[in-house]
């Protein structure tokens, strides 16, 4: 095929070259013609001998795939042949399992029914057999039980009776811890009631004695308070007064006077607290309170400050004449917080400015 197709290439350029040199050429047409003939003719028969040896290599290799199909089919229709022969062979060896597993079946099918059957046999007879022997044992314990019975009754009537006699027992105990009970409660009561006397007639005799004692006190009291006042108007001191109070005697001076803008006592109330300081070393052993007191002006802080510097300045002139240790003095400052006369007035503030002396009990 391949040498075809150069004979036909140069056979085209050749009839190209002659073609281009046809009119320059006349004179040597006839010759090429010729020479041209010659060489198509060999092509041709080139041609020809090539497509006589591809149409023989074309047989041979039809033969060959004839041949190689032939052997195949030939391989197939051996496999198909051996497939067929094992199904078949297949077949009938399923058949014969089945045949024995059905034969199988019914010998087990046979034997289960029978199995069954002699099951429902034997638990008829064991019914029957258990339903025996429960009437057996209901007559035996019928006939075992009418002395039980009887045995039972008498035990339940001892039971009773020995309940009963428990019983009787309990209430005469109750009724002794009940008469015990009301006794102890009679007695407890007869001592309650005596000690609610003895406390109550306690009470009276301390309320008595209390009020005795207070009384003797007061009666202390006054009587100190009468001699501190017997004092002072022998002493000539005016403006001071000394009363019974609650926790002792009060020496009260009234309208007290300071240097002005200050908490220095003045002249004249030093002489005062002078002779007040003699009196009061005639009673030795008992504390002293010392206490200031404001009208109603100015500010409460500075009300305070006032009657607490006040009150300090009397107990340390106290102190000063030694009428008692400073140990043995407390000063307080009230301020307005205890007035004793109208502060809307100048009689009411003048006696609202004043320190008070306790002698205290």
């Amino acid at each position: 095929m391949k040498n075809m197709l150069i004979l036909i290439l140069i056979f085209v350029c050749l009839s190209v070259c002659i073609g281009q040199e046809a009119g320059s050429v006349t004179e040597e047409t006839a010759g090429r013609a010729d020479k041209w003939a010659a060489y198509r003719e060999v092509a041709r028969q080139r041609s020809e001998e090539v497509e006589a040896n591809k149409a023989a290599e074309s047989n041979r290799k039809a033969e060959k795939w004839a041949a190689h199909w032939e052997a195949v089919r030939q391989r197939a229709e051996e496999v198909a042949a051996n497939r067929a022969v094992e199904a078949s062979r297949k077949a009938e060896e399923w058949a014969r399992i089945r045949e024995e597993a059905n034969r199988r079946t019914e010998e087990i099918t046979t034997a289960r029914a029978e199995a069954a059957r002699l099951k429902a046999e034997e638990w008829a007879r064991l019914r029957e057999e258990a339903q025996r022997r429960t009437a057996e044992a209901a007559a035996n314990r019928a006939a075992a039980a009418i002395p039980r019975t009887e045995e039972w009754i008498r035990r339940r009537e001892e039971a009773n009776r020995k309940a009963e006699e428990r019983a009787v027992i309990r209430a005469e105990e109750s009724r002794r811890n009940a008469e015990e009970w009301a006794a102890r409660r009679e007695e407890a009561k007869r001592r309650t009631e005596e000690a609610a006397a003895s406390r109550a007639a306690s009470r009276i005799e301390e309320e008595t004695a209390r009020k005795e004692e207070e009384a003797r006190r007061q009666a202390e009291r006054k009587a100190l308070a009468e001699e501190i006042n017997t004092q002072l108007t022998n002493r000539s001191v005016t403006g001071t007064t000394a009363t019974a109070a609650d926790q002792g005697v009060t020496i009260s001076l009234s309208n007290i006077q300071f240097l002005s803008n200050s908490a220095e006592l003045a002249a004249d109330e030093k002489r005062k607290l002078e002779e007040i300081a003699d009196i009061l070393r005639t009673i030795p052993g008992r504390r002293i309170l010392v206490t200031g007191h404001t009208a109603l002006a100015g500010t409460e802080e500075g009300r305070l400050q006032t009657s607490f510097l006040r009150a300090r300045a009397v107990a340390d002139y106290l102190i000063v004449l030694k009428a008692r240790q400073p140990g043995e003095i407390t000063v307080h400052g009230y301020g307005a917080e205890h007035p004793r006369g109208d502060n809307s007035t100048a009689e009411g503030m003048a006696a609202n400015r004043r320190v008070e002396i306790t002698i205290l009990e």
